[in-house]
């Protein structure tokens, strides 16, 4: 048999990382829990210790097991192996950094012969060298995939699901969607601003990993036959046909309010710039938004 793969999807954001867990999900040689972001790795990165997860997850689980009479088995099987995943996952979070052996046999669990095991969790691409140079080794054929999306286009995406979110009381989710933007552009909202900086994260994953660890790709040509069939010979599994048409997690769609996309631009200039020096040729839409900075 083949060396099994252990990969991790580090990001970006709204960068269609949920379409690639369900593509990777669905593929006959591949295995991954119904969890799709396990954040483990942030999580001992995290101030607070990563055991403060445990509530939520224990919430979740409560929920999961109270009695659901007369649903469908299909559904009852699906509700029974999510409550399995949550339950055994409550045990390795609660080790926190002691539990590295507990988190690959979580992932390992009813892999049986799959080719590749891992995880998504966009947050990693945010992880110091240090913590990316641990994931690298924690197996014999690691793999790393970063998708990189339009910078304005998935600030807007982000801004768009923080106001899903968070809905403000009495205000309309337009208007919403646009103080989130207002608040980045005075110095606020760090989780967006921290997950646009991709030359940040860019730096960290080019220091810490082998070249031919890291799969990157932008999200505007992931979309393709062509693309796909990288990534799977990148991922050491058989090429499968995608849905290219369907995206996952789309969010609600709203145009952007025109007269903040200069001063967006502008934060977002830097992206654009270390991007284009690193890869040379950019997507279309890309070099589009590029011409307003």
């Amino acid at each position: 048999m083949t060396a099994q793969t252990l990969m991790f999807g580090i990001g970006a954001t709204k960068a269609g990382t949920s379409w690639l867990h369900r593509y990777i999900a669905l593929h006959p040689e591949c295995h991954l829990t119904t969890i799709k972001e396990l954040h483990y790795f942030d999580g001992l990165e995290a101030a607070n210790p990563i055991t403060r997860k445990v509530v939520p997850l224990t919430r979740e689980l409560t929920r999961l097991e109270s009695n659901h009479a007369d649903e469908p088995a299909a559904k009852h099987a699906a509700r029974k192996l999510r409550a399995d995943d949550l339950r055994r996952w409550i045990d390795v979070v609660a080790q926190g950094d002691a539990g590295l052996e507990a988190y690959l046999g979580f992932l390992r669990a009813r892999a049986g012969q799959a080719r590749l095991i891992g995880e998504i969790t966009p947050a990693y691409c945010m992880l110091p060298e240090t913590r990316l140079r641990q994931m690298a080794g924690l197996a014999g054929r690691v793999r790393f995939v970063y998708l990189l999306r339009d910078p304005l286009d998935r600030l807007w995406s982000h801004a768009r699901m923080t106001a899903e979110r968070s809905p403000a009381p009495g205000q309309s989710f337009g208007a919403t969607a646009r103080a989130v933007l207002e608040r980045l552009l005075a110095g606020g909202e760090p989780a967006l601003s921290t997950r646009s900086d991709y030359a940040g994260s860019l730096r960290r994953l080019t220091a810490a990993l082998r070249p031919d660890t890291l799969f990157t790709e932008f999200y505007e040509q992931f979309f393709t036959e062509a693309a796909l069939r990288r990534l799977c010979d990148f991922l050491g599994i058989s090429y499968r046909a995608g849905d290219l048409e369907t995206r996952v997690h789309a969010g609600r769609s709203i145009a952007m309010p025109e007269d903040l996309r200069p001063a967006l631009l502008r934060f977002l200039e830097p992206q654009y710039a270390y991007v284009k020096t690193m890869f040379g040729t950019l997507p279309e839409r890309w070099q589009a938004n590029m011409k307003g900075v």
